[in-house]
């Protein structure tokens, strides 16, 4: 019985596992019209047996550059968090218009995959599709202008 229920869990992990892929290279440009040359994605977030099933993906990026990735189209309330690879964070629920997800880096970090997290602001398991849009841009391009406040990993014991 063991057995047959570690069998199962690792069958759901690694299905859940399956839902992040690297994105490489995504659109942009000199360009300065809000969301121009940006990749449009569709995505889903789930509930799977009760469990919330986030959408998640990976983002290349160079460092210094503007990086904005905006939620265009949600059937519920997401939130977005995307993770840089030192570890600093950018989190945001309604920055977009209504209770759209927006965060803008006004310059990128490190050079190096950005780790995006979309769910339910509230993290209730849910079935939902969206679309997000991802551009990377020069530094100073209006795509960035007033870009997201971020945390800092701190090294340490992470967020607060």
């Amino acid at each position: 019985m063991r057995l047959g229920l570690l069998a199962l869990g690792m069958s759901v992990l690694s299905v859940v596992a399956a839902e992040a892929a690297p994105l490489l290279g995504p659109g942009g440009g000199s360009c300065t019209t809000i969301n121009c040359q940006a990749a449009r994605f569709r995505g889903v977030v789930a509930n799977e047996g009760g469990f919330a099933v986030p959408f998640t993906m990976q983002v290349q990026a160079v460092a210094g550059l503007c990086l904005r990735l905006e939620t265009t189209q949600q059937d519920v309330n997401l939130e977005m968090v995307v993770v840089a690879p030192d570890g600093t964070t950018w989190r945001d629920d309604d920055g977009g218009a209504g209770t759209l997800s927006l965060v803008k880096i006004a310059r990128t970090p490190n050079t190096g995959f950005y780790t995006v997290h979309v769910s339910r602001f509230d993290g209730v398991a849910v079935n939902a599709a969206f679309t997000l849009l991802v551009g990377q841009y020069p530094a100073g391009n209006p795509n960035c202008a007033g870009g997201s406040t971020s945390s800092s990993s701190g090294g340490g014991s992470g967020l607060s």
